[in-house]
């Protein structure tokens, strides 16, 4: 299902922006915390809260 971008909450879009960041670099967590430019404890956090730690 499709969403418009204002339907979505800003938890959900950062959300879903690291999972596709996190997708294009081949699921290497520490080149996506640099193109997102956070900690990679803080993306190894926000990939918990998510149940996708692996």
């Amino acid at each position: 299902m499709r969403h418009n971008a204002s339907d979505l909450s800003l938890a959900e879009v950062e959300r879903r922006h690291i999972l596709w960041v996190l997708a294009q670099c081949g699921h290497n967590k520490t080149k996506a915390a640099e193109i997102l430019g956070i900690g990679t404890n803080t993306l190894w956090r926000k990939l918990k809260r998510y149940g996708r730690e692996t």
